[in-house]
C-alpha cells in the first residue's frame, strides 16, 4: 500500500515520490527498464538530486536505456544540485572517459572540489588516490591551488590512471548506499 501512494505522489507533482517508487521499481528484475526510466526521470526533471543520480546510476549498469553519455548528464546534473555521492561519480566518470570525454584534470577538480567544499570522505580518498597515481608517473600536483589539464602531459591523459583499475573505480563510485551522508550545497563544476 505504501509503494502505492509513491507512486501517487509521483502522479501528483511529488519529485522525491518519482524516485522512490522508480528506484523501488528497479529492484525487481522482472520490470522493464523503461517504466523505471519514466519515474526516475520525472524525479530528475523534477529538481530531485537523488533522482538524477540513480538514474545515472542504473544507466551505467544498463538497467535502463539512455547510455554513458545520459549517465554523465545525470550524475553531473544531481552534482551541480548537491548530491556529494553524483559529484564524486561525476569526478570517477571524467577520469575515465565514461559518457564524457575523458579530462584528468576535470576529474581531479570536481573530486577535490567535493572533498574540500562538501567534506565527502569518499571524494577525499578518490582525489588522494588519484593525486597518489599522478606522483607515481612523476606528476606532482597541489590540489590547492587547482587542477588543470594543461598542466598534465597528454601522454598521461590519453592512457589514464596506471594505479586505477576501472572495475574497481567504478564499482566504488556506483556504490549506492542506503544510509549516506548527504551535506546541502553544491560544489563548483569544471564546464563540460
Amino acid at each position: 500500500m505504501q509503494f502505492l501512494n509513491l507512486r501517487r505522489a509521483c502522479e501528483l507533482g511529488e519529485p522525491k515520490g518519482c524516485t522512490i517508487f522508480g528506484a523501488g521499481l528497479s529492484q525487481d528484475p522482472r520490470v522493464a527498464g523503461k517504466r523505471i526510466l519514466k519515474f526516475l526521470r520525472k524525479g530528475c526533471e523534477g529538481g530531485d538530486a537523488d533522482g538524477c543520480y540513480v538514474l545515472s546510476k542504473l544507466q551505467v549498469l544498463n538497467r535502463v536505456p539512455g547510455g554513458a553519455d545520459s549517465a554523465f548528464r545525470n550524475s553531473y546534473s544531481a552534482c551541480r544540485m548537491g548530491q556529494v555521492q553524483a559529484c564524486t561519480q561525476t569526478g570517477l566518470m571524467f577520469l575515465q572517459g565514461v559518457g564524457c570525454t575523458q579530462d584528468v584534470g576535470k576529474g581531479l577538480t570536481v573530486l577535490v572540489n567535493t572533498c574540500n567544499q562538501l567534506e565527502h570522505g569518499t571524494s577525499c580518498l578518490k582525489a588522494a588516490q588519484v593525486i597518489a597515481s599522478l606522483a607515481d608517473n612523476g606528476i606532482h600536483v597541489n590540489p590547492g591551488t587547482g587542477v588543470h589539464a594543461r598542466t598534465l602531459p597528454r601522454q598521461f591523459a590519453r592512457t589514464g590512471l596506471h594505479g586505477m583499475h576501472r572495475a574497481r573505480a567504478w564499482h566504488s563510485c556506483t556504490t549506492y548506499a542506503s544510509a549516506r551522508v548527504r551535506t546541502q550545497g553544491t560544489t563548483k563544476l569544471p564546464q563540460r
